[in-house]
């Protein structure tokens, strides 16, 4: 049997919905164990289209909304307790949509995407075809721990909505 995890997830909603914050810890802590990473602090914010779009722009330059966005925390913190791993911020408006397209609650999509903004924090990436098949194959292992639908085929739908607005 494992330790209990050391993780500390902190999450932020300024959505004005309710999101699934047991389920999200839950997943974080599953992803970032898969890389053994037990320790640390991770903060996540749900929010909406409006602020994300603020974030990316901010932070990346490119004026549209995003799902998940993350932020890797800088690695020199000596002596902080529990040290920051980084933070993930996600549009619950974005997940709302995508939800729809994938026809599966709008929660277990903010779980997925949680899952997704974990694994950047881990080191993965998605640039290639190569990365993204790896990420994903790992979304949908963590994706039955936590008990959400598994999808072969998921990927961010910010395109399509941007298409249809």
């Amino acid at each position: 049997m494992e330790p209990p995890s050391q993780l500390k997830v902190s999450i932020l909603n300024r959505s004005q919905r309710i999101a699934p914050s047991a389920k999200i810890r839950k997943a974080i802590q599953c992803a970032l164990g898969q890389f053994q990473i037990n320790e640390g602090a991770v903060s996540v914010l749900i929010t909406t289209d409006e602020e994300q779009k603020a974030l990316n722009l901010n932070f990346r330059g490119i004026p549209t909304t995003t799902d998940v966005l993350t932020f890797p925390a800088a690695p020199n913190f000596p002596g902080q307790k529990p040290v920051p791993l980084g933070d993930i911020s996600i549009s619950y408006d974005q997940a709302v949509f995508q939800a729809q397209l994938r026809k599966v609650p709008a929660r277990d999509e903010i779980v997925m995407l949680a899952i997704h903004g974990a694994l950047h924090l881990a080191g993965l990436d998605d640039e290639t075809e190569s990365q993204r098949a790896e990420m994903l194959d790992v979304m949908n292992q963590i994706a039955v721990q936590v008990c959400i639908p598994t999808d072969a085929n998921w990927s961010s739908q910010v395109k399509k909505r941007e298409a249809v607005r």
